[in-house]
Order: C-alpha cells, then sequence, then structure tokens
C-alpha cells in the first residue's frame, strides 16, 4: 500500500513540475508578445506625434508667409462651421 502511494505522489510530482514548465512558457510568450505590441504601439504614436507637429509647423509657416490670406481662411471656417451649428441646432427643436 506504501509503494502505491508513493508511486501516486511520484507521479503527480511529475505531472506538477510538467505543469509549471507549460504555465512558465506561457508567461514567457505572452510577455514578448506583450513586449512587442507596446514597442509598436509607441512607435506608432510617436510617427503620430511627428507627423502632427509637421502638419502645424507647416500651417504656421503658411500663415506667417501670407497673414491675409490666414485670417480669410480661418474667418471662412469659422463661418461655415457656424452655419453647420446653426442648421444642426434648428432642426433639434
Amino acid at each position: 500500500m506504501a509503494n502505491a502511494t508513493n508511486e501516486v505522489m511520484n507521479r503527480a510530482e511529475g505531472a506538477s513540475h510538467e505543469f509549471k514548465k507549460v504555465i512558465g512558457g506561457a508567461e514567457n510568450n505572452l510577455e514578448k508578445i506583450s513586449h512587442d505590441a507596446g514597442k509598436k504601439v509607441g512607435a506608432m504614436a510617436s510617427d503620430f506625434v511627428a507627423s502632427t507637429s509637421e502638419y502645424a509647423r507647416t500651417g504656421r509657416d503658411y500663415v506667417k508667409e501670407n497673414p491675409a490670406k490666414g485670417v480669410a481662411l480661418a474667418a471662412a471656417v469659422g463661418v461655415v462651421a457656424g452655419s453647420l451649428l446653426t442648421i444642426a441646432l434648428r432642426r433639434r427643436h
């Protein structure tokens, strides 16, 4: 009886070690995947910030070179946005 109990315990310990190996491998894979995803998201965010900064700088340069056109363009955008908001709010009531 004691031999059978020892044999069962040895098998359980072996299964426990195998289970720990599988879990450890899965944990390492998950960590690597999340690290790689974080690097990719970081790179995308950096690219987005760089392109946004470039657009803002280009817009500022254009306004500095053409101040009258910049003011006229801003006024036109304001009129269009105000008109659209007025139409949208009138339809609600």
